[in-house]
């Protein structure tokens, strides 16, 4: 098994596809453990939809999110740190 980090790709969403910008109670990132990206997007997609019905599908598309195999080697660093202010 291998894990996954999958974030939001920030650039100039359109305003239409601002899923998580704008709102609370949703999710903006994930850790997962799974043998490949497209299942690693699935959990997400799967997880994202009990919550946030807005979230539905774009956990699958890779335009939107992005999807890394996290790997031991490298510099220090803090990988995720997910944080919604009110």
């Amino acid at each position: 098994m291998k894990l996954w980090l999958l974030r939001p790709i920030r650039p100039e969403i359109e305003e239409d596809k601002r899923y998580w910008w704008d709102d609370y109670n949703i999710y903006i990132g994930f850790v997962i453990r799974a043998e490949t990206e497209e299942r690693a997007r699935q959990l997400a997609d799967e997880k994202a939809d009990c919550v946030c019905d807005e979230q539905v599908g774009i956990w699958l598309d890779s335009s939107l999110t992005s999807c890394v195999e996290l790997i031991a080697s490298g510099p220090e660093e803090v990988i995720i740190h997910d944080y919604t202010g009110a």
